[in-house]
């Protein structure tokens, strides 16, 4: 499992990207996602800001399992 934040939200959109510590930039939709997540990011757009993030990397180099 992977760590790293979330470094761009829309939550309109239920879209953004996860800085991986030390490994690229990944796509993630709120889909993949957790709940808890998904409550923590709820009205908020980033940036500013990040949220510390888990989460596994599925072979198109999306975020997925996303959990915060």
């Amino acid at each position: 499992m992977a760590t790293g934040a979330i470094t761009a939200w829309n939550d309109a959109i239920g879209q953004g990207l996860v800085t991986e510590d030390g490994n690229g930039v990944h796509a993630v939709q709120a889909q993949n996602c957790s709940a808890g997540l998904l409550a923590k990011l709820a009205g908020r757009d980033i940036p500013p800001g990040s949220q510390r993030v888990t989460f596994d990397v599925a072979v198109d180099n999306q975020a997925i399992n996303v959990d915060g």
